[in-house]
C-alpha cells in the first residue's frame, strides 16, 4: 500500500468509530513509536495497515529523542510532539491534519535544532511563570457558588439531561464570552479528561450529571479535583486561577 493512498481524513474517522463501538474512549487509543495494533481486536487488517504506515512515518520523520504520538477524532488526526533536554520535559505542540502530503510535507521541513533551542527557551519562560503563579492564591470557584449564580441555566440543564439522560456528561461555563459547552464520556475517567480540557481555558464547572440526574456539590468538587490533578504546572495554574486563561 502506497503512503500517498491513505486518506487521513476517512483513516481517522473509521479510527475513531471502531473505538466507540468497541466501548474504548478514541482519546485513549494512540500510535507512536511503541504501539502494538494487533492487540486491539476492533482494528480489521486494512486499519491495521494503514496504522503502520503511519507508526513507521513518525519513526522515520521525528527525532528520536522527540516523544510523539498521534490521538484521533472524527475527521483528522493530532500529532503531539514533546522534547525533553534531559532534565525537564521542556516544550510540546500539537497540530492536526487530514491529508497525507501535509502530514509528511510539515515533519520534514521542520527545523529540529531550531525546535530544540526554542524547547529549552521556552521552559525557561514556563518556569518562571509557574513560580510566580504559585505564589499567588486559588481563585477557583466551589460549583455551589457557580450553580447559585447560574440558576436559569441550571433549570435548562436539569430538563435538557432529564430527556437525554447521557451516561456521564458535565456543563462548563465561560463568563467572559457566555459560552456554555456539554462535554460527555463513556465512563468517569473519559469525562475527567474532558473536564480536564475545559478548565484551564476559562470554563466554570457548572454540574456534572449521571444518567440524567445531577451530582451533589461534594462529587462534583471531587470529580473537578481528580481533574486538575492531571494538569501540567502551566494548565493547573490556569485551572486554579492563578494564572490568566488567556
Amino acid at each position: 500500500m502506497k503512503k500517498s493512498s491513505i486518506n487521513l481524513k476517512s483513516l481517522a474517522h473509521n479510527v475513531y468509530k471502531r473505538c466507540l463501538r468497541a466501548g474504548l474512549d478514541p482519546n485513549d487509543f494512540t500510535v507512536d513509536r511503541e504501539s502494538d495494533f494487533n492487540k486491539h481486536e476492533f482494528l480489521n487488517d486494512d486499519l491495521t495497515q494503514k496504522l503502520t504506515i503511519v507508526q513507521n512515518a513518525l519513526c522515520e520523520l521525528v527525532p528520536i529523542d522527540f516523544d510523539c504520538w498521534i490521538t484521533f477524532n472524527r475527521s483528522s488526526f493530532t500529532l503531539t510532539l514533546d522534547y525533553s533536554d534531559g532534565l525537564n520535559n521542556a516544550f510540546g505542540f500539537n497540530t492536526h491534519f487530514k491529508k497525507w502530503e501535509s502530514f509528511e510535507s510539515e515533519l520534514r521541513n521542520i527545523d529540529w535544532d531550531e525546535v530544540r533551542v526554542e524547547a529549552i527557551q521556552a521552559n525557561q519562560i514556563a518556569e518562571k511563570m509557574v513560580a510566580a503563579a504559585s505564589k499567588r492564591p486559588i481563585t477557583l470557584r466551589k460549583v455551589a457558588e457557580v450553580q447559585e449564580e447560574q440558576l436559569e441555566l441550571l433549570s435548562m440543564i436539569k430538563k435538557l439531561e432529564a430527556e437525554a439522560k447521557g451516561n456521564w456528561v458535565a456543563y462548563g461555563y465561560r463568563k467572559i464570552d457566555g459560552d456554555l459547552v456539554r462535554a460527555e464520556g463513556i465512563d468517569l475517567d473519559a469525562l475527567i479528561t474532558e473536564i480536564r480540557d475545559m478548565m484551564p481555558t476559562g470554563y466554570e464547572i457548572v454540574c456534572v450529571c449521571r444518567d440524567g440526574v445531577i451530582l451533589s456539590h461534594n462529587e462534583i468538587e471531587s470529580i473537578k479535583l481528580k481533574a486538575i490533578e492531571t494538569l501540567g504546572p502551566i494548565s493547573k495554574a490556569k485551572a486554579e486561577g492563578r494564572m490568566p486563561c488567556y
